[in-house]
């Protein structure tokens, strides 16, 4: 079987390099492809947690149903890719789990459902963070709206009875968007306790939000807020127009509801150029603000960023990666994941 890139992602992968001509001879196994569905933009379906890391469409929830594609030809494909430690389809540029050889030992069971879903079918979000798009989305209304609705009721019914936790987002925001608050207000979490939740959010609109999803409160395992700063100067610039001072509101918010329900709060950081000196200041301030585990990821191409080999501080290429390099090597707290991040 011969496997193509979807279309959507060939620009992205091919300009860092990738081919699926390669034979990475693995040490160990990646548990994403028996594991992981990611669902994008109009239903297509991938089995990884970024479908960059593995850009192969393995179907369309709107012309398979997702039981078929979960069981399907390509993504047995890509299992046995990665169970004779070719990797071939992966995007060993950008995969944490192959840039840190973080893999298992065993090779991982087939499961009859996913255990972790993304969803990523709606961009909708509140900023416009420069290193993700040049401007607000909000899609509120029309065709493309109803069709994410009808994508919201096949999970539904998909994971009813399930053990799967639901990642919302790495698209947009959960709380900036119409149709995953839908999802996050409605879904019965006293019926599936088994669902959970690992919600990524710019946290801005945290507090607004919580008391709607209170049938949901007791189903979340993680929250995750993205910073990308140190400095309330370096965060208006990164996360635009967001809000410093209600970010660290929201987070003290978080403090004081999360024993309640037994939850997480955990700190996303994207490292680029403009940011990569705050690093031990953004670290010490999310210590201070009670926060779990500290998260940083080299900043990603995603067509939007202007000047991104300028931006992209991780290339060794870069003036100042030396100076990088030294920041990173001198990381020394266990909160810390360092994610595809390597020197």
């Amino acid at each position: 079987m011969t496997l193509q890139v979807h279309k959507t992602l060939k620009w992205k992968v091919e300009s860092v390099g990738y081919s699926t001509d390669k034979n990475l001879k693995a040490s160990g196994y990646c548990r994403k492809p028996f594991e992981v569905l990611t669902i994008d933009v109009n239903g297509e379906c991938f089995a990884c947690v970024c479908q960059d890391w593995l850009p192969i469409s393995i179907g369309n929830m709107f012309e398979s149903s997702l039981t078929d594609i979960w069981n399907g030809a390509v993504i047995e494909e890509l299992r046995k890719s990665v169970s004779n430690g070719t990797m071939k389809y992966c995007n060993n540029f950008n995969c944490s789990k192959i840039i840190n050889a973080d893999y298992d030992s065993d090779l991982p069971e087939i499961y009859s459902h996913p255990t972790l879903i993304n969803f990523c079918y709606d961009m909708s979000c509140n900023l416009h963070c420069p290193s993700c798009r040049s401007e607000k989305l909000f899609i509120s209304e029309g065709p493309e709206y109803e069709k994410m609705l009808q994508i919201n009721k096949m999970i539904t019914d998909f994971i009813a009875g399930t053990n799967v936790t639901l990642n919302i987002t790495g698209s947009g925001d959960p709380f900036g968007s119409k149709i995953f608050r839908e999802f996050l207000y409605n879904f019965d979490g006293e019926a599936n306790p088994n669902v959970r939740f690992d919600l990524q959010t710019n946290g801005q609109m945290i507090k607004k939000c919580w008391k709607h999803m209170n049938k949901i409160h007791k189903n979340i395992d993680v929250i995750r807020v993205s910073m990308d700063a140190g400095t309330e100067e370096t965060y208006k610039i990164v996360r635009a127009p967001g809000d410093w001072n209600r970010l660290i509101a929201n987070i003290a918010y978080l403090n004081s509801v999360r024993y309640d329900y037994n939850f997480k709060v955990h700190s996303d950081f994207v490292v680029q150029k403009i940011n990569y000196k705050e690093i031990p200041k953004y670290i010490r301030l999310a210590e201070n603000l009670g926060i779990d585990q500290i998260n940083l990821q080299k900043i990603t191409d995603w067509g939007t960023t202007e000047n991104f080999d300028q931006c992209a501080i991780w290339k060794e290429t870069h003036a100042e990666y030396p100076a990088y390099s030294e920041i990173i090597k001198n990381i020394r707290n266990e909160r810390v994941q360092l994610g595809n991040i390597q020197v």
